[in-house]
């Protein structure tokens, strides 16, 4: 490699700059051999690094080619999504056969609370009129007694009336 370039003496450069005399001197052409030995990656500053969070999923078609200038939201690859396919199949068919069983196991407690509502229904009802029974017959004993008590004592006073005593 080759350069040409302009030196300046050494001296013009150590004296005051109030000095104006300049010395130059002819421009050579001369070879300059210089290493740089370093260890590393080289990437271009617009390099981007492309990731994805799927796993075991195979690329089945790259749409780039190296050197190939991207823009956001442009496909770069894509992915083989078959097997995934089947797996949505599958969650689709077990989350219908779920939503089914569910609707069955639904109606089902319907109709068994609707039944446990009209049978204590049907029990209230039936404590109610045996509690109505049973006062009636409470009531109708208290008048039976009263009634006894009341023959008991006209027999008691019709013993006296005819006795004299009891």
């Amino acid at each position: 490699m080759a350069f040409s370039f302009v030196i300046r003496a050494k001296k013009a450069r150590q004296a005051p700059r109030a000095a104006k005399a300049q010395e130059t001197a002819q421009v050579e052409r001369r070879s300059l051999k210089e290493t740089v030995s370093a260890s590393g990656k080289i990437v271009s500053a617009k390099n981007k690094e492309v990731n994805t969070t799927l796993s075991g999923i195979k690329v089945k078609e790259v749409k780039v080619k190296v050197g190939n200038t991207v823009e956001a939201g442009d496909v770069i690859c894509v992915f083989d999504t078959t097997d995934l396919e089947l797996d949505l199949v599958d969650a689709q068919a077990t989350l219908k056969a779920s939503g089914s069983k569910t609707a069955v196991d639904l109606a089902s407690a319907q109709r068994g609370l609707s039944e446990a509502q009209t049978t204590g229904e049907i029990d209230t009802a039936r404590a109610n009129a045996d509690e109505s029974d049973a006062y009636n017959d409470y009531l109708k004993a208290k008048t039976d007694e009263e009634e006894a008590k009341n023959e008991y004592l006209e027999a008691q006073q019709a013993v006296i009336d005819k006795n004299g005593e009891w």
